[in-house]
Formats: structure tokens, C-alpha cells, sequence
């Protein structure tokens, strides 16, 4: 019996991103969105407006990702990240908004 090395799988050259998405297998694309949303809302809270969209449009991700990894039976650990630092971007910015320590808005200067 001879010696065969193993060789890599072709890649289906009908699907144009086939190759693409084997490298990102493994990252959660909304999971890491989420997170960084969050972020941003808690860096602009001070701009009242803003800082709420953020923090709501990162919250509304992780719950789509939280979703999309229950159905595929995946660990949805970063998810519940990216929720918490999402609604806590938003609790901030409530508050913020709640005591009237907003330094921008989008009538102008406060």
C-alpha cells in the first residue's frame, strides 16, 4: 500500500465566498459588533441622542446573535457580553439623560 499525504479539501469555486468564510468560523460577527456599540455608547453618552442609539443598536445585536446561537446549539457566552455592556451603556445613558448632564445634543450646545 502506498503513501498518500493528506491534501486540503477543494474550495466550491461556485460559492464566492467559500474560503472566507472557513477563516471566520469561529468569530461572531453580531457578538463583536454588540460589544463594540456598547463601548461607543458609554464613550458618548455625553451626546445625548447618540449615545442612546448605540447602546440600543448594540443591545438589539446581541439579542439577534444570542438567538442565531441558540438555534445552532453554539456557546452564546460573548453574546451575553455584548448584552450586558450594551444595556449598561444604555442605563448610563438614561441616567444621563434623566439628570440633564448631557453636554451635546442635536439642537446644539446645552
Amino acid at each position: 500500500m502506498a503513501y498518500k499525504p493528506m491534501t486540503a479539501a477543494p474550495v466550491d469555486s461556485s460559492r464566492p465566498n467559500a474560503a472566507g468564510v472557513a477563516l471566520l468560523r469561529g468569530v461572531r460577527i453580531f457578538s463583536v459588533a454588540s460589544i463594540i456599540l456598547g463601548i461607543l455608547g458609554v464613550a458618548f453618552s455625553w451626546w445625548l441622542p447618540f449615545g442612546m442609539v448605540l447602546g440600543l443598536a448594540g443591545l438589539v445585536l446581541g439579542f439577534v446573535d444570542a438567538v442565531i446561537a441558540r438555534r445552532r446549539s453554539l456557546s452564546f457566552r460573548l453574546a451575553i457580553v455584548g448584552i450586558v455592556v450594551s444595556a449598561a451603556a444604555l442605563a448610563l445613558d438614561m441616567v444621563v439623560a434623566a439628570l440633564g448632564m448631557q453636554t451635546v445634543t442635536f439642537g446644539g450646545w446645552h
